[in-house]
This record gives C-alpha cells, sequence and structure tokens, in this order.
C-alpha cells in the first residue's frame, strides 16, 4: 500500500470506530462524517484537497437527497403522510378481506406508497403509526398485527428498484457504476423473489415461531 493509501484506511478505520462506539462519546454521526472529510483534505495528512474533492463532488445526488429528506419531513409534520396512509389502508375497504389476502394488499400499497420517500426511516416512521392503528380498529383478536408490521418494514427496506430510494444506491449511481436501466433490469426480479419469500414466510415460518396466526 502507497502512503496515501494507508492514511485513507486509517482515517476511513478511525471513522467507523467512532460510528460504531457513539452510545460511549455521544458524537453524532454527521458530525463523524465531518471530521472524516476534514482528515481526508488536511495537508500532510490527508489524501486529495478540497479543490479536488469539489469537482468530483456529486452535487445532484446531495440536491436530490436534500430535497428529498425535506419534502419526506414536510409530508410527515403536515399529516399529509398519515392522510396517504388512511386513505390507502383505511378508507379502501381492504377490511373485509381474509387475514393472508389483506396482508397482501398491504405490502403491494406499502410498496407502491415506499416511493415517496428518500428515506427508509421516515418512510416507517410515517405509514407504521396509521398501519398499526387501522389493524387494531378491526378488532380481530386473530389478526397477527407483530407479522404484518413486520413485512411492512420488510418490504419497505428491500425496495431497490431506482436510485433514488436508497442513499446507498444513490452515491453509486452518481459515481456512474450503473444506470438507472441496470438498477430496474436488477431490482425488479429481486422484488418479486422478496415478495415471494415474504409470503413464504407468512405461511410457513412466521406461524412456527408464534407472530403468525
Amino acid at each position: 500500500m502507497s502512503a496515501a493509501e494507508k492514511r485513507a484506511a486509517a482515517i476511513m478505520t478511525l471513522t467507523i470506530a467512532l460510528w460504531a462506539s457513539d452510545s460511549l462519546h455521544h458524537i453524532e454521526p454527521a458530525a463523524v462524517s465531518v471530521l472524516a472529510v476534514l482528515l481526508l483534505i488536511l495537508p500532510y495528512v490527508g489524501v486529495t484537497t478540497w479543490n479536488e474533492l469539489y469537482k468530483r463532488m456529486d452535487w445532484t445526488s446531495i440536491l436530490l437527497f436534500g430535497a428529498g429528506i425535506s419534502m419526506a419531513e414536510m409530508f410527515t409534520r403536515t399529516g399529509g403522510a398519515a392522510w396517504l396512509a388512511k386513505v390507502t389502508f383505511v378508507e379502501s375497504g381492504i377490511g373485509g378481506l381474509s387475514v393472508p389476502l389483506m396482508a397482501l394488499v398491504i405490502f403491494g400499497a406499502m410498496f407502491f406508497v415506499r416511493f415517496c420517500f428518500t428515506s427508509i426511516t421516515s418512510c416507517l416512521t410515517a405509514v407504521t403509526p396509521a398501519i398499526i392503528g387501522f389493524l387494531i380498529t378491526l378488532g380481530n383478536p386473530n389478526l397477527p398485527i407483530t407479522g404484518i408490521v413486520l413485512g411492512v418494514s420488510l418490504v419497505a427496506q428491500c425496495l431497490a428498484i431506482i436510485p433514488v430510494t436508497s442513499a446507498p444506491a444513490m452515491i453509486a449511481y452518481g459515481a456512474q457504476g450503473f444506470t438507472t436501466r441496470d438498477m430496474i433490469r436488477l431490482g425488479l426480479p429481486l422484488t418479486v423473489v422478496m415478495y415471494v419469500l415474504i409470503a413464504v414466510c407468512m405461511f410457513v415460518y412466521w406461524p412456527m415461531v408464534g407472530i403468525w396466526k
């Protein structure tokens, strides 16, 4: 390894260590990230300069995610997310379906709702309470609320069809590591596999561990 590579590895190791030990020092992950960037451009310590970093920075991705996260926050604070969840899950009449069919419909609706958010956390924070409230109002003691919420979380986590729904994917996309068509070509089959695995777990594994009745 060259000297620059060793310095970069040391800075990355320090960054990961600070991220992993935040419960001890209570430094925000964002502050750790800023520190890592400063070390990377620090003379005699870093491996690049600010001018070079500025020229190679994918500002489009940064602006896109900044706008997307801001819109998701606004969507949540103004009640728009709760309204969307109410219309999608409560007023759609899916409560009269059988439990397995209702769960699959909720998973399918969540698939499309997820496209409205660039952040998985924002999506689940906004939508999950509405889904839980809807399931509770049905008053069915045999309803596997835990299993349905788990399935919703899996659907939100596994959506990887277009770059804007995932920060890591957007970073790689901004670095021209792949195209949107490449991600769709790979993401759609993986999404189908994901739904099949959720269905298998719903009917086979989850009843065995007690989260599905």
